[in-house]
């Protein structure tokens, strides 16, 4: 399925819940924008964008290293470069990471995103802010 030119990935939900998947996927969509860069939900978009600003130079060389490697086998405007990359892949990864723990496959990854170790105060702060916005005061 495509919004524009932004493809939504269609999985087996496996051991999770379908409406985490969707709830997750649509993280993409909220932090994302039209053609035109007009932002789908600003509030949202805008958040996303004080989070990448706020990464801390580790998180940045993670980011490369992936980067690297992603760009080998995958194409695309989102690959095209690091900037997008973040942007796109990078940033959404580490936000549906953060907001939906029960979601990262690895043990490890499942513990870091669920205590938010792994991000700065200032992240934390922003992530507090998704939290609302996409789960309500739960």
């Amino acid at each position: 399925m495509f919004f524009e030119d932004k493809a939504i990935e269609i999985r087996k939900t496996g051991k999770f819940s379908r409406q985490d998947i969707i709830d997750a996927e649509t993280l993409h969509f909220m932090g994302g924008s039209k053609k035109d860069g007009t932002p789908y939900h600003p509030e949202f978009f805008d958040l996303k964008q004080q989070f990448i600003n706020a990464m801390p130079v580790e998180a940045k060389r993670l980011a490369q290293k992936k980067f690297n490697k992603d760009k080998k086998t995958h194409t695309g405007t989102n690959f095209a470069n690091l900037s997008n990359y973040i942007q796109n892949v990078f940033s959404d990864m580490e936000i549906r990471g953060a907001m939906f723990p029960q979601l990262m496959t690895g043990a490890e990854d499942r513990e870091n995103m669920k205590t938010r170790r792994i991000f700065t105060v200032e992240q934390k702060a922003i992530l507090k802010q998704m939290d609302k916005i996409v789960k309500g005061n739960k």
